[in-house]
C-alpha cells in the first residue's frame, strides 16, 4: 500500500498589481509531496519559487487554488492567508543573518516557538532546547551566544533547530545553503538528510542550484515564469530532460567530465518580464529549438507517465539530430 499524500496543491495562482499591469508570479501550479520525501523546486530568480513558499505558509494570500495537508479536507488556499501556520509546517529561510533576531540569544531563538505552542518552561524547556541543538551538531555552549558570535553555518543550524522545535511534518527549505560558503554547504545538506532519516520529515527544497538537487531530492519540479515546465523523479529528469530550459539549467552545473565539453546548451537573454509575457511559449525567446508554433501557442503540461511531465511542443527526445548539434 502506498503512503497517503502529505500535501496536495492544486492550481495555485497569484498576481500582484503593478503600474504596468498584473504580474503573474504563480500561474496554475499543482503538485503533491509524500511523507518522508524531498521535492525540489528549482528555477531562476523570478520564477515564483519563494512566492509559492510564502503562499503555502499563509504569509501571502493566493488569488485561487486548493490545498490539502496531512489528511485534512481540501480547502481554498486563500483561506490560509494571515492565519497562524499549521504546526506541522515549518520553514528555514535563505539567509540566517536576516531570519535570526540579532538581539536574542540562541537559547531564546530556539525556545521561542516552544513557548508559543507548548506548555514547556524552566528546566524542561532548557532541556528541549539543548536536545534540538545537539540534533543539529551544536551544544550547550552555544545557548548563551548571540547570532553575531556564530559562523554562517552555525547560524543556519540554529535556524534548522528552531524550525524542528515543533516537529513539523513538512519543512520548507528556501535556498537554505545559498548564503553559506561552499565548504559549509555540503555539511548543511548532509545534516538535513540525516535529520530527515531520523525524523521522517518531508522537505520542499527550493533552490536555483541544481548541483545540490541530485544529492538531497527524490523528485523535482522546474518552474519558469510562475509555471511548471517539467517534473519527475530526479534521476529521470537529470538523465533525460525533456524541456530545453531544464537542459540549460543542468548544463550550467559545473562538471569535470571531459565528454560534456562542447555540448552545453546555454541560456541566452534574460527571463522575460512576468508583466509582459511573450505570446505563445514564455521560453520561446530564449530557446534554440523554437518554431513558429512556439511563438503562437502556449504549450500545456503533458503528463507522459505517472509523475513525469513537461510543457514543450518539441520535447528534446523528439528533436531531430541536426537541431541538437
Amino acid at each position: 500500500m502506498t503512503n497517503p499524500t502529505l500535501m496536495s496543491v492544486n492550481d495555485v495562482r497569484k498576481s500582484f498589481a503593478t503600474l504596468r499591469g498584473p504580474l503573474k508570479a504563480v500561474d496554475g501550479v499543482s503538485f503533491s509531496i509524500n511523507p518522508g520525501e524531498t521535492l525540489a523546486l528549482v528555477g531562476e530568480s523570478g520564477s515564483g519559487k519563494s512566492t509559492l513558499a510564502m503562499i503555502l505558509l499563509g504569509l501571502i494570500a493566493a488569488d485561487s487554488g486548493i490545498l490539502a495537508f496531512d489528511g485534512s479536507a481540501a480547502t481554498p488556499i486563500a483561506d490560509r492567508a494571515h492565519r497562524r501556520p499549521d504546526q506541522g509546517l515549518g520553514i528555514v529561510f535563505q539567509n540566517p543573518h536576516s531570519s535570526l533576531n540579532p538581539r536574542m540569544k540562541v537559547r531564546s531563538l530556539v525556545a521561542e516557538p516552544l513557548r508559543a505552542s507548548s506548555n514547556l518552561s524552566g528546566n524542561a524547556l532548557a532541556d528541549r532546547v539543548i536536545t534540538l541543538l545537539e540534533q543539529v551538531g551544536l551544544g550547550r555552549q552555544h545557548m548563551e551566544r548571540y547570532p553575531h558570535e556564530l559562523s554562517g553555518g552555525q547560524m543556519q543550524r540554529v535556524a534548522i533547530a528552531r524550525a524542528l522545535a515543533l516537529e513539523p511534518k513538512l519543512l520548507i527549505l528556501d535556498e537554505p545553503t545559498a548564503a553559506l560558503d561552499v565548504s559549509v554547504r555540503m555539511q548543511t545538506l548532509k545534516l538535513l538528510k540525516s535529520l530527515q532519516e531520523h525524523h521522517g520529515t518531508s522537505y520542499l527544497y527550493i533552490t536555483h542550484d541544481l548541483g545540490t538537487v541530485d544529492y538531497i531530492a527524490d523528485r523535482i519540479i522546474v518552474m519558469y515564469l510562475g509555471r511548471i515546465v517539467e517534473s519527475g523523479r530526479v534521476e529521470d529528469v537529470f538523465a533525460a530532460p525533456k524541456h530545453p530550459y531544464t537542459r540549460a539549467l543542468l548544463d550550467a552545473v559545473p562538471t569535470l567530465d571531459p565528454r560534456s565539453r562542447g555540448v552545453f546548451v546555454t541560456l541566452e537573454g534574460e527571463i522575460p518580464s512576468p508583466v509582459n509575457r511573450p505570446s505563445g511559449c514564455s521560453f520561446a525567446p530564449r530557446c534554440r529549438w523554437k518554431t513558429g508554433r512556439c511563438d503562437e501557442i502556449d504549450p500545456a503540461l503533458v503528463v507522459a507517465n505517472p509523475g513525469r511531465g513537461f510543457a514543450c511542443h518539441h520535447p528534446l527526445a523528439s528533436v531531430p539530430d541536426e537541431l541538437d548539434r
